[in-house]
């Protein structure tokens, strides 16, 4: 993969003069740690195991780095359990303006009550909880609580 930073590094990440950044995704958390060569898979056997490695966080490291005076920076959090306080910490932590906090089960109601169709709904034997609608317009949008995380954050 390549650097996620590369395009943005290089446009210089924040406009001089502007007065907001709007942060609304991570480009990638994390990224295969060696991309040498194409890897085939009748030469990797029935398992193959992915190394990964954590990329930099341009919300977290650049954006703070580069900050102009007077500029106000909004992220976004997706929250799962407790709300207020995961948005509160990314804050913080972060050095945001302002966050925008995200509950995928209350945006599935809400959705659905602005005119969204139900796709599937399912619960995993891992405890996880996808949600597939249509939003009112008719755009896929997939919503998804994991039991555990995915990848742990050693």
């Amino acid at each position: 993969m390549a650097d996620p930073l590369e395009g943005v590094s290089s446009a210089g990440l924040i406009v001089t003069g502007a007065d907001w950044l709007i942060m609304a995704a991570a480009v990638a958390d994390f990224a295969p740690a060696a991309a040498g060569q194409k890897i085939k898979k009748d030469q990797i056997g029935q398992v193959w195991r992915l190394e990964l490695s954590r990329t930099v966080d341009i919300l977290g490291e650049v954006v703070p780095a580069r900050r102009q005076p007077g500029l106000r920076v909004v992220g976004f959090a997706l929250e799962t359990e407790d709300l207020l306080a995961g948005a509160a910490a990314k804050l913080e932590a972060k050095g945001l303006d302002f966050v925008v906090a995200n509950d995928p089960t209350a945006d599935k109601e809400r959705l659905l009550k602005a005119g969204a169709r139900l796709v599937e709904e399912m619960h995993t034997d891992a405890g996880d909880h996808l949600v597939m609608i249509r939003d009112p317009w008719g755009h896929a949008l997939q919503l998804c609580k994991r039991k555990e995380p995915m990848l742990s954050g050693s």
